[in-house]
Parts: C-alpha cells; sequence; structure tokens
C-alpha cells in the first residue's frame, strides 16, 4: 500500500512540495523532535497513511491512492 501511494506522488509534477516518509514508532518519534505534528499522524486500518498539508493546515488523511491523487491533482 506504500507503493501505490508513493507511485501517485511520483507522476505529478509538483516542483514546490516535500514528502516525508514516515515509519510508525521510534523513527516517528524521532522524526516529531524536529516536525512536532508528524508525532500525530498515525495509520489508518493498518494501512499506509497519507496526510496533504497545504498552508500550514493538514487535511484528512486517505489510504488510497485515487483518493490522494484527488487532493494533489483535481481535475
Amino acid at each position: 500500500d506504500t507503493a501505490g501511494l508513493q507511485a501517485e506522488l511520483a507522476g505529478i509534477y509538483q516542483p514546490f512540495s516535500v514528502t516525508v516518509s514516515v515509519q510508525p514508532g521510534v523513527p516517528q518519534a524521532d522524526l516529531a523532535q524536529l516536525l512536532p505534528f508528524i508525532a500525530s499522524m498515525t495509520p489508518r486500518d493498518g494501512k499506509a497513511t497519507a496526510y496533504v498539508c497545504q498552508n500550514f493546515t493538514c487535511g484528512a488523511p486517505v489510504t488510497e491512492p485515487a483518493e490522494l491523487r484527488a487532493i494533489i491533482a483535481p481535475e
């Protein structure tokens, strides 16, 4: 499921975006020391989960590539 979300991101040109991959547990806690907003981001239903943040606000988490595409490249 992670590969599906990553493939969706890679297929869309986004020159001013940043993607941060976070592994739950200790890696997430360590990264949250630098980026505190990451501490509350959790996987949904045991799946890889994408959080799209814009203008200092994060939207609802998504787990399906099609949902992610609809957010980052609306038609």
